[in-house]
């Protein structure tokens, strides 16, 4: 499987031969074979096909998130030149949230039941920035604002379960966001969602990959940085 996009730019992800591995009661077999794909600062690559032929075991993968009975048998993922395979644990957990994220398919499972909307958020906020918990937990309500959640400072404070679909799937995207990642892996971000909503999502996600465009493009801090790469 190839997906690979011509531009002069370095990739800021670059998958070549990734092979995925589930171990069953009678021996291994490949689910994914081959798979290569450039992504570059700024483009959008869509990954489609039948159910089961892969695409969520190629998305968790990307992250190191694959199930305990599955495996990546073969094959490079390189984040911003980086060998993401040959990383340790803990360079993993650096670059999850702060170089690439996920939006979940089901956020009602993804989102933790027990912890507030805005703690959570501001959670990854804080492993990946050097701020308090006040500054943390205000970039979770900015964030929130961004998704264009109804009434953020609200919502921060409830629970998972007290939300809409389209609300979780808010909440969802704003922790994806929250540490302005180069790469966000969207996985089929709005089945569970009704088709209203679903073309929200989808409009959303691409208002904030061109909102983090401009922001970067206008900061001088931030000039040699890359506006997100959204996968779905």
């Amino acid at each position: 499987m190839n997906a690979i996009v011509q531009n002069d730019q370095a990739p800021v992800l670059q998958v070549t031969d990734l092979e995925i591995e589930i171990n069953g009661g009678q021996g291994s077999f490949a689910v994914v074979s081959e798979m290569n794909l450039h992504v570059r600062a700024g483009e959008t690559l869509c990954i489609v096909g039948e159910s089961g032929c892969g695409k969520s075991m190629t998305a968790l993968a990307l992250l190191r998130l694959l199930p305990d009975a599955a495996k990546v048998a073969s094959g490079k993922i390189l984040i911003d030149g980086q060998d993401f395979m040959a990383m340790s644990e803990r360079q993993v957990e650096d670059y999850r949230g702060e170089k690439i994220a996920m939006i979940f398919q089901e956020p009602l499972t993804a989102l933790n039941p027990v912890l507030r909307i805005g703690e959570q958020i501001a959670e990854a906020v804080r492993q990946h920035r050097k701020c308090s918990r006040k500054e943390a937990y205000a970039k979770a309500v900015e964030t929130l604002q961004l998704v264009q959640m109804p009434d953020p400072e609200r919502r921060a404070g409830q629970f998972p379960h007290e939300l809409s679909g389209g609300m979780r799937q808010r909440a969802m995207i704003a922790l994806a966001l929250a540490c302005d990642p180069k790469i966000i892996i969207a996985d089929e971000p709005t089945t569970a969602l009704d088709v209203t909503i679903q073309a929200q999502i989808l409009g959303l996600i691409s208002t904030c990959k061109s909102v983090s465009a401009r922001r970067k493009s206008s900061s001088p801090t931030t000039s040699a940085s890359s506006p997100r790469s959204p996968i779905g």
